[in-house]
């Protein structure tokens, strides 16, 4: 019994470690995440924090883009893909709908707002279900 319950508890232990490993680095790269289900944040002076959008998978021309107030330093955006075959070399246009997350750092305190939008093939009607946007109020305490 013994020689049974020393490699299972390595086991764990390592998994756990690698685990706790892996949220660490998702949470330094990507901060506190904020869905469209909240569109009102507030965050402290200096936290990293991301907004994330549902990205039905890029085609030419087809993507989404930010804009942000002054109070926000942009991070980059990244897209993480529902599929693990987007991770094998680069995805094929068009391919792999996942989240688009836009990652900022809060600079300084005050109000803002960051507005992500989704330009279908470069359109610019409003009107067209394609294309749409999303804006956040952004309080920086």
């Amino acid at each position: 019994m013994r020689v049974v319950v020393w490699p299972v508890a390595a086991l764990l232990l390592v998994g756990g470690l690698g685990w706790g490993g892996f949220a660490l680095y998702r949470y330094e790269t990507y901060g506190t995440e904020f869905t469209e289900a909240d569109l009102t944040v507030e965050v402290d002076a200096g936290d990293r924090f991301s907004l994330a959008v549902l990205d039905r998978g890029g085609s030419v021309g087809d993507g989404w883009s930010a804009e942000a107030g002054p109070l926000l330093t942009a991070q980059g955006d990244r897209t993480r893909y529902d599929s693990l075959s987007a991770y094998v070399g680069e995805p094929p246009a068009g391919c792999c709908s996942g989240t688009t997350l836009f990652v900022f750092d809060a600079a300084t305190a005050g109000k803002t707002q960051v507005t992500l939008t989704n330009r279908f093939q470069g359109g610019h009607d409003p009107s067209d279900p394609e294309n749409r946007s999303v804006t956040w109020e952004i309080t920086v305490r």
